[in-house]
This record gives C-alpha cells, structure tokens and sequence, in this order.
C-alpha cells in the first residue's frame, strides 16, 4: 500500500470539513460542521496511525536484512539476496549496513553485491569508498569490479583515466583490467579512439618462469656449441654467455609484451620438457659427449618452439599445470612400474674379489638403468598425450591438486607397504606406483565430486590418525612382524581416510571444533607421551609395546578429538579451559611427590602427572556441563593469581635454599594461594556487577501512558562513523 493510499482518508475528511466551514455552503456551527471536523480528525490520526505502522514494517525489514547480511553463519546466497532488498526499499537507514559489509565481510562475493546495492543510494560516502575499493590492489578483483560499476552509475572524465591506467597496469589481475577495457570501451569510446587500447606492460612475477626458461635454453644450446671446440672453457662461456643472452632477450619480451603467467609457464614447461627428454635420449643411447650435447640443444630447442606455439594460444596456469601433472605422473608410472617388474641387477660381495664379474654386474647395471629411462620416456610422452586429449574434459583447481597430493601421499604410503603384507619384502618402485595411484585416483574423483580444502584436510587427519592406530594395535599387542603390522594398518589407514573425506562437512577446523583438533591432538600426544615412557619404565614393556601404546592412544585420541567436536560442538574457550586443567593437574601431580619428599620411581611420577591431568580435565569438561555451569571467564583470574603465586612462591624460597624439595614446596604453596586468592577476587566481582544489574532493574521506569500526548520510544541497530555497530534510539511525541 502506497503511501498516498494511506492518506486518503484524512485528505478527505479535510475536505470535507473545508466545504463545511465554506459560508455559502452551510450555517456556522451546524450539526454537520461538527461531524465533519470529528470525521476529519478521526481521519488524520488514522493517517497518523498508517504512516507509523507502515514506517514500523520498513524498519523491521532493514533489521531483518541487517541481521541476515551481517551474519558469517549464513550462506553468501542468503547475504546477497539481504544486500539487494536493502537496495530494493531504498532507505537510507539501511545504507550503514550495506557499507559496513563491504568493509567487514568475510566473503567477497557479499562484499561485491554489498557494494553494488549501496550503490544504488546517492551518498557521497559511497562514491568515496568504492573509490577506494577500486584503486586498492589488496582487495579481491570481484569486490573492485563492483567498484567499477558503482563508479560508472556516474562517470566523469577523471573516472576514464582511472580506468585506461587500470587496464594498463600490469600488476592488476586479469579479470580487473579486463573489466576496466570492456568499461573504456562502452563508455568512454573517444578515449580509446584517440589512445588505442591500453596495453598491459611490465615485468611482473609471473614472468620471471618464463625468463628464466629462457635463459636455460640459451645456456644449453650454447655450451653445447662449446662442447664442440678444443678447449673446456668454451663450455664455460657457452653456458654463462648463453643464459645471459637468454635471460636478457626473455626480459626484454616481457618488458615491451603482455605476459600472462599462462603463458611464462607454457613456455617454461615446453623448455623443460624438451631438456628432460634431450638428456633421457642421450642417455638412455648411450650417447658421448659431444652427441649428448646435440641431444640437449636439439631438445631443449624443439622444446621451445613447442612452448612458444602455445604460448601463443594464451593458456591459463590451470591448463599448463594440468599439462605438466599429466606428464609427470605418466613419467613416474613408468618408473616405478620398470623396478616393480624388471628390479635392478643385485650386487653380491663377492664381486670384489672377482673384477670380471664386478665390471661385468656394472655393465649389466648401466643397461638395465638405459632401458629404464627409456621406459620412463615412453611414459612422460603417454602421459603429456593423453592429457592433451582430455584438456577440454579435465579442468584442475587449486583445491583439486591439494586433495590430488592428498590421496597421493596415501596411496605411497600404501604403495610401500603392501609388498610387505603380501610377503614380508620391500619392493623398489612400489612408492611410485602407489603415489601415481592415489594422485590419479583423487584427480579423477574430484571430477565426480569436487573436493573442498576442508576435505583434503580431514582426509590426511583421518589418514593419519588410522596409520598410528592401526600400526599401533600390533605393536602393542607385542607382535615383532612387520608383515602382520602392515596387514592391520593399511586396512585401518585407508578407512581413516575415506572416514575424514567422507565425514568433512560435519567437521570443522573453525571455532571450537578447531581447538579441539589444534589444542586437543598436541596434549594427546603428550599425554600418550607420557603414559607409554612412565610405564615402560615402571613395567619394562616388551619389544616396541611403549611406541605402539602411544600410537595406538594417538590415533584414537586423534580421531576421538574430531568426533568429540562434532558431536559436542563446544567453545574455543571451553577446550582452552580443559587443557588448563589438564596441564594443571600435570603439574601438581609431579610436584607433590618432590615437595613431599616421596621416594617415587621416574615412572611413577610421571604416570602421577598424567593421572591428575585426566581427573582434572574429565571433572572440569563436566563442570561446564548446564548442571554446573562453569564458565570459562571466571576461571581467569585464578588463574593468573596461581600463575604469579607458583612465580613468587618458587623465587621467593629460591632466594634462601638450593634445594630442589624446598623449591617444589614453595611453587605448590604459592599456587595454591593464588588459586584461593583468585577465587575469592572472582567470587567478589561477580557479587558486584549482580548488584549493579539489579539497582539497574530496580530504577523507576516512566509510565508514558500518564503523559500527555502520544509517546513512542524506537531503537534500531546503526553503524558508526568509523564502521563500529551502535543503536541509534529515538522518541516521537504528537499530539501535545
């Protein structure tokens, strides 16, 4: 309902009430009159009335949208969609929030749509900060190119040298400068007419790849010249002159050209390439000296060419990463496959007491090593090949190469230990097989199903915990096979993993879900630490039980701590709290028996320490439960008085004796006091702030109904001029 629909009903009894006072109409002070003028302000409070209730409901909405815009818990899509209603109504109450979200918000896409929806308000604030925005290179290019649109609402000659410098500066990314030419063009035509299209120029750092290929290929072509002549130095000049030559020329090419880093990569992959398969060739021909040079420069020169056509085909990093990944795992396959199949000639010691079969074990090594790389050869050209024909079908992220490495790490984990589950042997080659598995094999499945770096995260914790617990289960059980300890820790490994992947987003690494994996797994590993050396030196445990004691602890510690948070879901504060605890009971657990001057064994000791720390952290893990309801603010101040107490109290007897019992004495009597000073201070603060609340309450409150008029308090959230949240409060009074 419009705003002039909820005033009819008083311009109309208005109205009427003016053709009713009109002497030509009626007597003065008739009946009618008198209707009229209570129909006319009956008419004007419910106007009144209207307008109030209307401007309540838009101030609802601008909270409502505030509320949801400010909120890091939410989706970006529901952000957005709050950022674009604010911009729908058109208040400028609700501008402060849109500006504070461009400053403040975590996620750029909201910062971008914020920007945008401010722009819609004529506010010179708005115009100042997208200014801003759009000449700082640290904010994110989505953000500065909705600077760029809110600019252009209102461009001006000023705003279109801006943005030809932006196009043209070579530090900017991609995405801004292009935004910035596709803007010069729509809207500022005769500059570009009279100027051209800015070019982006400079030497930059993605560049420098490029460069410096450059600068290998002239090295190796001209000490291969060197090789040639009659003296050795010539190899020397060759290559120092050569790299400078290469290096100069690639320096001046990126001065003078736009050069992404796509394309300094495509180029510095064509040349290491064509190196990599020159040296292999010659190697693997058994080529001499000066034929091995040939192979180099001609590699390293067929290399280049090839870089440089697709260097022409501007690439991304994306795409020549890919390339490269492709390569790479095609020629490592090959490797590790070769030694798997084909292991290398064994040496016996009794070749040094026979030359003959010494050299003849030599050469027999050498051939097998030459068939080897040329394998491999076969497999850097399969691979750089097939990933070729699947460049249109494959588009690798950042977060697709993380979690690649990721089960790539696994898989020559499980690579190198299945040969020993099989038969109880080692086999050369297995590493690589493995890790070109499991690379492969997480690739492919971010295809399926792309993998966050949350999910690459908890995939390697699950791995890692599942290792420690299944290598730990045998070895505690007392078991000295490393067959059967390989049978129980792949299974157990590789299920932590696919556990951690699959279980991701339940999980966290923020908040107190972190704190339990940051906070939590370094005191399970101290605590199993602990345990396993106290009692191996109270029980002399048999074999490896004492590591397999702390590794079977540690990976279920590991994995319990992941599945406490996400069932738990507690507080930074709260995890920080137990570890206190625990590390408190610790040290009174060691302490006492010194200061009391028990005659206790290394072991007991320390098993007294870790028996306290448990104690202390399972009472003060339930002390936070409803029940009880401790918080962990109030346990601050104690203990920092038992901080300073143990400090003072262990110096202070310190500066009388030398004695270690004394000294352990007085660090446990200064603890303790502050622990009971700390306490009572808290207790005390907290009486007094509930006092103050209560006098607060307790103040006599206004009764507005007993006044004249019509009073109405308001308060609505608002923004600062420095950015900072506020409420702004307000009273309306009519009637008086």
């Amino acid at each position: 309902m419009s705003l002039m629909w909820l005033l009819l009903p008083g311009l109309f009894a208005q109205e009427l009430v003016n053709r009713t006072n009109d002497p030509s109409d009626a007597p003065e002070a008739s009946p009618e009159a008198a209707a009229a003028r209570q129909l006319a302000e009956l008419g004007a409070e419910l106007a009144a009335a209207q307008v109030k209730a209307a401007d309540h409901a838009v101030l609802s909405r601008i909270v409502a949208d505030a509320t949801t815009l400010l909120d890091e818990g939410l989706s970006a899509a529901q952000r957005v969609g709050a950022a674009q209603d604010l911009a729908t109504l058109g208040d400028s109450r609700g501008l402060p929030f849109l500006l504070f979200a461009v400053r403040r918000a975590g996620d750029a896409e909201v910062r971008a749509q914020a920007m945008r929806a401010a722009g819609s308000f004529d506010d010179p604030a708005v115009r100042q900060l997208a200014s801003e925005g759009l000449e700082s290179p640290s904010q994110p290019p989505v953000l500065r190119i909705a600077c760029m649109d809110v600019l252009l609402l209102t461009p001006d000659e000023a705003l279109g040298e801006r943005l030809y410098a932006l196009a043209g500066d070579r530090e900017a990314p991609e995405a801004v400068r292009e935004a910035a030419l596709a803007a010069l063009n729509t809207h500022y035509p005769v500059l570009v007419q009279l100027r051209g299209e800015p070019e982006a120029l400079g030497l930059t750092l993605g560049a420098v790849p490029g460069i410096v290929a450059n600068g290998v290929a002239g090295g190796v072509m001209l000490s291969s010249i060197g090789v040639l002549g009659q003296s050795d130095v010539g190899v020397v000049i060759g290559a120092i002159g050569g790299s400078l030559v290469g290096a100069g020329t690639g320096t001046t090419y990126a001065l003078t050209r736009p050069l992404t880093p796509g394309q300094s990569l495509a180029y510095t992959l064509g040349v290491a390439s064509g190196l990599n398969i020159g040296v292999s060739t010659s190697f693997m021909l058994g080529a001499g000296d000066e034929a091995s040079a040939a192979f180099r420069a001609v590699g390293v020169g067929a290399g280049a060419v090839m870089g440089y056509r697709r260097f022409k085909k501007d690439p991304t990093v994306s795409d020549v990463m890919e390339g490269a990944i492709g390569a790479h795992l095609g020629q490592q396959l090959a490797f590790g496959a070769h030694d798997l199949i084909v292991p290398s000639p064994p040496f016996k010691y009794s070749y040094y007491d026979d030359q003959a079969a010494y050299r003849a074990w030599g050469v027999e090594v050498q051939q097998w090593s030459q068939r080897r790389v040329g394998v491999a050869l076969g497999g850097l050209v399969v691979g750089g090949a097939a990933t070729a024909l699947a460049q249109d079908a494959w588009d690798l992220s950042v977060e697709d190469a993380v979690f690649g490495g990721v089960v790539g790490a696994e898989g020559a984990w499980i690579g190198g230990w299945l040969p020993v589950a099989i038969d109880g042997e080692y086999r050369s080659g297995a590493v690589r097989v493995g890790w070109v598995a499991g690379t492969a094999a997480g690739l492919a499945l971010t295809e399926l199903r792309p993998a966050s770096v949350q999910q690459s995260f908890f995939t390697a914790y699950g791995a890692a915990a599942g290792n420690a617990l299944g290598a730990g289960l045998p070895m505690l059980a007392g078991t000295k096979k490393e067959r059967v300890m390989a049978r129980v820790m792949l299974p157990v490994g590789a299920a932590g993993a696919a556990a951690g992947y699959l279980a991701a987003d339940q999980l966290s690494v923020e908040g107190g879900d972190g704190a339990l994996l940051y906070i939590g797994v370094p005191i399970v590993l101290a605590h199993n630490a602990a345990l396993a050396s106290g009692l191996n030196r109270l029980t002399d445990l048999q074999g490896d039980q004492a590591t397999g004691l702390f590794l079977a602890g540690s990976g279920l510690g590991a994995l319990g701590a992941a599945a406490l948070g996400a069932k738990t879901d507690p507080t930074a504060a709260q995890v920080a709290l137990v570890a206190s605890a625990g590390a408190w009971g610790a040290w009174y657990g060691v302490l006492t028996p010194i200061a009391l001057n028990i005659d206790t064994p290394d072991g007991a000791l320390m098993l007294s320490g870790v028996g306290l720390a448990d104690g202390l952290m399972v009472a003060t893990a339930l002390a936070q439960l409803p029940a009880v309801g401790l918080k962990p603010r109030s346990t601050l101040a104690p203990q920092l008085f038992a901080v300073g107490g143990a400090t003072l109290g262990a110096l202070g007897v310190a500066l009388t004796t030398d004695s270690g019992q004394a000294i352990a004495g007085g660090a446990l009597v200064g603890a303790s006091l502050g622990f009971g000073g700390g306490t009572i201070f808290q207790v005390s603060r907290d009486r007094n702030v509930a006092k103050d609340r209560q006098a607060l309450a307790l103040l006599p409150r206004p009764d507005l109904h007993r006044l004249p008029g019509h009073w109405s308090p308001s308060l609505a959230p608002t923004m600062m001029e420095d950015g900072s949240p506020g409420v702004a409060m307000g009273l309306t009074i009519t009637g008086l």
